[in-house]
């Protein structure tokens, strides 16, 4: 099971092949055990490898923006979708954790990403990597990725 890890003072956000999850360290010194979950929320994935991706969940790490109020991974969804979530470990009650999700690359032939999300304030941008193939005992690229890169911003009301 891979685990892909965003740190914020004694925190941890890191997603999972199903869900994204905040953690809280209660140590000076953390060690696992010393963790415990804030949050955790699912998100949608096909549960296979794309062409062009080496997870099974999202391929991104978590992307913190919006000076630590909103993070945003990708889902491994069909088809591919920036989520964005909001990190309070307490929401409001008529919050919802995920404030939204946005389809990317919808006139591709295809969508996965195995990098992270570039975030910027409440800005991010996406970019696609579906059919990429790279032989790591050559060194060299097989396969370039189908074209896409894709600019989602927050609205904040």
């Amino acid at each position: 099971m891979q685990t892909r890890l965003r740190s914020r003072r004694q925190e941890i956000i890191a997603t999972r092949h199903t869900s994204l999850r905040r953690r809280k360290c209660t140590g000076l010194r953390p060690t696992y055990d010393q963790l415990y979950v804030l949050w955790s929320e699912l998100y949608h994935t096909i549960g296979a490898y794309k062409d062009g991706q080496y997870e099974l969940g999202s391929g991104t790490k978590p992307t913190i923006l919006g000076e630590g109020r909103y993070v945003a991974i990708t889902d491994n969804a069909d088809p591919l979708k920036v989520v964005i979530f909001r990190t309070d470990e307490q929401l409001d009650p008529n919050e919802q954790r995920i404030v939204c999700e946005t389809e990317v690359f919808e006139n591709q032939s295809g969508g996965a990403s195995s990098n992270s999300l570039i975030g910027s304030r409440l800005s991010l941008i996406a970019t696609n990597n579906y059919y990429y193939l790279f032989d790591w005992k050559t060194g060299k690229m097989k396969e370039p990725s189908a074209p896409g890169v894709e600019r989602i911003d927050i609205e904040t009301t």
